[in-house]
C-alpha cells in the first residue's frame, strides 16, 4: 500500500515537472501561437479519447474479485470483451485521422498559413490516442492485480525519455512543431506497449479469441464504465472546453494564453485534493454503519484540504506573475502577462473553491452515489462551457479572463451541490460547504489583499513579490490556524512548536 501510494506521489509530481519543463521549452521555440496549436490537439485528442469509453477502469472494478475467485474462464471472457470494445473504438479512431488532417482545422479560428500544420498536429494526437487504446487493458490488468508500482514505474520511465528526447532535439536542432509533437507521444506509446505485455502476465494463460466474446460480459463492463465515462467527459469539459471556446470563437493564440496559467494552477491545486483520493475506501467501511465517523472524517480532509490549497492561492496572487514570467520566457509581453496572472487568479480561486465538492465526491462515490456525482459535475460544466461562450462573445473583457470566471462560478456551483448531497446522505446532515468557509475565506482575504496591494502601491520585482509573499502567507497561516484546525490539532502544534524553540534556545 505504502510502495503503491508513493509511486503514486512520485509519478504525479514527475508528471508536473516534466508538463512544465517542456511547455517552457516549447513557448521559447514556437511562441504562444505555436503552443496555442499544441495545446488545441492536445485538447482535441482528450475528447477522441472519450471513445474508450472508461473500459480499462471498469476492468479494474470486476475482474479482481475473479481472480480472488479463481474463476479464470469468466476473467478470459471478460478481458477478451474488453479487448474487443477497444479495438473497435481504435478503429473508429483511426478512421477520424483523415478527417482530423483534412476538414477538423476548418472548425477552429485559425490563421490560413497555419492549417496544415494543425491538421498533421490532430492526425498524430488522435492517431495516438487511437492506437493507445487497446493497449490501455495493460493498465485494467495490472490495476486488478494491485501492482500500481509497476505502472507508474514504466509511466516515470516513459517521462523522463520523454524529457531527455525534447530537451535534446530542440538543444541540438530547430524542429518544426510536429516533430516535437511526435517526440511527446511516442514515449506514451511505447510505455502503453509495455504494461499491455506486462499485464498480460496477470493471466498468462489468456489468448484473444473471439470465441471468448461474450455479450453479457460487454453489457457489465459498459454499465460499469458509463458512470466513470460521464465523469470523465465533465471533467473534460472543465479542464479543456475553455481552450476549445477560445479556438473555435477567436484564434489559437488565446488557447495557451487561457489554457497555461489554468494547467499551473490546477497542477498545484490537485495536490491539495489529493487526500481526497483516499476517502473512497474509509468511506466504504463506514457507510451504513458509523456516519457521524464518516461526516467528521470527509470534512476534517476538506478543511485540511482547502487550508492547503488557499496557501496556493496565496502564492500565486504574490508571485504568480514572476513565476509565469520564469516560466515562459522574457519573450511574452507585459500585456500579456497581465492577463495570464489574471487567469491564473481566477483558476487558483476556482480550485479552492472546488476542494469542498472534491472531497464530498470520494465519499458520494463510495456511498453508490456516483450517478448523481456524474450528472452534477457534467451539468455544471456545460452550463460553464455555455455562459463561457455567452460572456466572452458579448463583453469587451479579455476572452480568456471570461470563460475562466464562468468556470469559476461553475466549480462554485459544482462543489456546493456536491457539498449539500453529502449533507444529506448522512444522519448527522451537518452543513457541509458551509464549514469550509472557515478555511476559505482566510485564503480569499489573504490572496484578495495582495491584489489590492499590488493595485495600490505597484509590482516591483522577485524580492517585493516575495516580501508580500511571505507577509500574507503569515497572515494567512495565523488566521487560518485558529479559525480551521481543530482545537486538539492546534494545540499539539503549538506544543510542538514550543518544544522546538526551547531546544534551540538550550541546545544541551
Amino acid at each position: 500500500m505504502l510502495v503503491n501510494a508513493g509511486s503514486a506521489w512520485t509519478f504525479k509530481l514527475a508528471s508536473m515537472v516534466v508538463s512544465l519543463g517542456t511547455t517552457a521549452i516549447a513557448v521559447r521555440e514556437y511562441g504562444l501561437d505555436g503552443m496555442g496549436l499544441i495545446l488545441l490537439a492536445s485538447q482535441v485528442a482528450t475528447y477522441a479519447g472519450l471513445a474508450e469509453l472508461g473500459i480499462p477502469s471498469s476492468l479494474s472494478r470486476r475482474l479482481p474479485g475473479l481472480l480472488a475467485a479463481n474463476n479464470l474462464s469468466l476473467a478470459y471472457r471478460l478481458c477478451a470483451s474488453c479487448l474487443l470494445v477497444l479495438l473497435c473504438s481504435a478503429a473508429v479512431g483511426l478512421l477520424l485521422v483523415p478527417v482530423a488532417l483534412l476538414m477538423l482545422p476548418s472548425a477552429f479560428a485559425i490563421p490560413t498559413e497555419q492549417k496544415d500544420t494543425a491538421g498533421v498536429l490532430f492526425a498524430l494526437t488522435i492517431g495516438a490516442i487511437a492506437l493507445q487504446m487497446p493497449l490501455r487493458i495493460g493498465y485494467g490488468m495490472l490495476s486488478s492485480a494491485h501492482r500500481f508500482a509497476s505502472y507508474f514505474a514504466i509511466e516515470l520511465g516513459a517521462l523522463v525519455v520523454k524529457m531527455v528526447a525534447v530537451v535534446g532535439c530542440l538543444y541540438f536542432f530547430d524542429p518544426p512543431v510536429w516533430v516535437y509533437v511526435l517526440l511527446t507521444i511516442l514515449p506514451i506509446l511505447g510505455a502503453a506497449l509495455i504494461e499491455y505485455r506486462l499485464g498480460r502476465s496477470v493471466l498468462p494463460g489468456w489468448r484473444f479469441s473471439l470465441s471468448q466474446v461474450s455479450r453479457s460480459s460487454i453489457l457489465e463492463l459498459v454499465s460499469l464504465s458509463s458512470a466513470v465515462m460521464l465523469g470523465t467527459l465533465a471533467s473534460a469539459v472543465v479542464l479543456n472546453g475553455g481552450g476549445l471556446v477560445l479556438a473555435v470563437f477567436f484564434a489559437p493564440r488565446l488557447v495557451a494564453e487561457y489554457t497555461l496559467p489554468t494547467v499551473l494552477a490546477f497542477s498545484l491545486m490537485a495536490f491539495a485534493a489529493s487526500a481526497s483520493a483516499f476517502l473512497s475506501p474509509i468511506a466504504s467501511q463506514l457507510v451504513g454503519h458509523d456516519d457521524r465517523r464518516l461526516s467528521q472524517t470527509v470534512m476534517l480532509t476538506s478543511r485540511y484540504s482547502a487550508l492547503t490549497a488557499g496557501a496556493i492561492l496565496v502564492a500565486a496572487a504574490a508571485l504568480g506573475k514572476v513565476i509565469l514570467e520564469l516560466w515562459l520566457g522574457p519573450e511574452t509581453t507585459p500585456q500579456t502577462l497581465e492577463a495570464m496572472y489574471h487567469v491564473l487568479l481566477i483558476a487558483s480561486l476556482s480550485g479552492l473553491l472546488s476542494i469542498p465538492g472534491t472531497t464530498a465526491r470520494g465519499a458520494l462515490v463510495a456511498m453508490g452515489h456516483h450517478w448523481r456525482v456524474a450528472y452534477i459535475e457534467l451539468i455544471t460544466g456545460m452550463v460553464g462551457l455555455v455562459a463561457g461562450i455567452l460572456l466572452a462573445l458579448s463583453l469587451d473583457a479579455p476572452p480568456p479572463l471570461s470563460v475562466a470566471v464562468c468556470f469559476c462560478l461553475s466549480n462554485l456551483a459544482r462543489g456546493i451541490l456536491l457539498a449539500t448531497l453529502f449533507s444529506r446522505s448522512v444522519e448527522s446532515g451537518a452543513p457541509f460547504y458551509q464549514a469550509n468557509l472557515l478555511s476559505i475565506a482566510p485564503a480569499v482575504l489573504a490572496g484578495l489583499s495582495v491584489v489590492v496591494a499590488y493595485a495600490y502601491w505597484g509590482e516591483g520585482g522577485l524580492v517585493s513579490a516575495l516580501a508580500v509573499g511571505v507577509l500574507a502567507g503569515t497572515a494567512f497561516i495565523i488566521v487560518g490556524t485558529f479559525t480551521a484546525v481543530e482545537p486538539h490539532h492546534r494545540q499539539e502544534m503549538l506544543q510542538r512548536a514550543a518544544r522546538l524553540l526551547r531546544a534551540r534556545r538550550d541546545p544541551r
